[in-house]
């Protein structure tokens, strides 16, 4: 495959974005309007499609605009993505710019000139003004059409996008997801914690309860869950494997409510900027001791603290998660509220309840024989 001349937009070119539009839970309607202008020749020309596409992703950030653009050109198929020398190129606005006007409109020109060349994909983000914007737009209608070649203008200001846009590009307003798609992002392939799942039905409730979220602080969610779930697996465990993993697998570990409450609060908290207030008295010390539930802090590692007593890491966490569990979902019974033990206490305690369901065997066991 020929390189390019100019070395500067060899920085822009990415690899072959691996994400793909089958598998986003974002912008569902967008997703497949987008799936049906997948560059493929023989398709294209059977519904006499352009090989010229732009597309104005508008939305605010974190709803994922870049996931789908990027997905577009990992759901070009491969054959075709390689065998006709595709590219993709992802540029910010800011970095089309130069002191002079003449200079920027020289950079602008030689990229769309260079990338025109060939079948590519080119990705526009965060144009700073207007100016910049007419440019873009001229040097787009100015490509020959001989080529596939798609560009993706991200912007925030549906209206400002309309303006500027319509015109040329389709307009995709991409809006925060909806209770249905947080649903299915929590149940989507790779967002599941070691035992599988969260809870019995953690994804519906997480759907309920992250309204206004967008994808970015949704995937926070999953992350701080999975450092939160690897602390609570150890401190159970103590560093035992085996046994770790075998009450996973069984699904004996999972996460109570007052766990996912700390993750929503604490990604709301870095949203605000404010994730560990600074107490200024004593009268903010004792109402901050009054809280009582598990939080979650973010101070580039997330750390479990209990808020009720100085205590170890593994206090907060929750009484003998392997205790036979009912068939309900853990959140539609109130659970009396219980004393958090020692990690001693708490092992002893586990290999008491092994014991004594030992023994209920062995005595059913010895009933059973009586009987026959």
């Amino acid at each position: 495959m020929e390189t390019f001349d100019t070395s500067w937009i060899q920085s822009y070119i990415l690899k072959r974005p691996a994400d793909q539009l089958d598998l986003l839970t974002a912008a569902p309607y967008w997703r497949y309007i987008l799936m049906g202008s997948v560059p493929n020749p023989a398709f294209d020309q059977m519904f006499s499609l352009p090989a010229k596409k732009g597309f104005c992703l508008c939305g605010a950030p974190g709803t994922g605009r870049h996931s789908l653009a990027r997905a577009f050109a990992g759901s070009v198929p491969v054959s075709v993505y390689e065998g006709q020398g595709y590219v993709t190129c992802q540029i910010s606005g800011a970095h089309l710019l130069e002191e002079k006007a003449e200079d920027t409109r020289s950079r602008v020109r030689t990229l769309f000139e260079t990338l025109s060349e060939r079948p590519a994909i080119l990705i526009v983000d965060a144009l700073p003004t207007d100016a910049l914007r007419s440019l873009v737009a001229a040097e787009f209608e100015r490509c020959p059409a001989r080529n596939p070649f798609t560009l993706f203008v991200i912007e925030e200001d549906e209206a400002a996008a309309r303006k500027s846009w319509e015109r040329i590009l389709m307009i995709c307003p991409i809006s925060l997801p909806d209770e249905k798609e947080r649903t299915a992002f929590f149940r989507a392939d790779g967002n599941s914690l070691p035992a599988g799942r969260w809870t019995r039905d953690s994804a519906g409730w997480l759907g309920q309860h992250t309204e206004g979220m967008n994808y970015a602080q949704l995937r926070s969610i999953v992350l701080l869950g999975n450092y939160f779930m690897k602390v609570k697996v150890v401190s159970l465990f103590k560093g035992d494997l085996a046994m770790a993993m075998e009450a996973c697998g069984e699904g004996k570990v999972f996460f109570e409510q007052q766990d996912f409450e700390g993750l929503l609060e604490a990604v709301r908290s870095r949203e605000a900027k404010d994730l560990v207030p600074a107490p200024q008295g004593r009268e903010e010390k004792k109402e901050e001791k009054e809280q009582g539930p598990i939080h979650l802090v973010i101070d580039n590692m997330p750390r479990v603290i209990q808020s009720q007593a100085p205590a170890p890491v593994q206090t907060a966490m929750p009484v003998n998660p392997l205790a036979d569990l009912s068939g309900a979902s853990p959140f539609e019974e109130k659970k009396p509220a219980v004393k958090a033990l020692t990690p001693d206490a708490a092992e002893k305690d586990i290999l008491r309840r092994m014991e004594e369901r030992r023994k209920r065997k062995e005595e059913r066991k010895r009933a059973e024989a009586l009987n026959t």
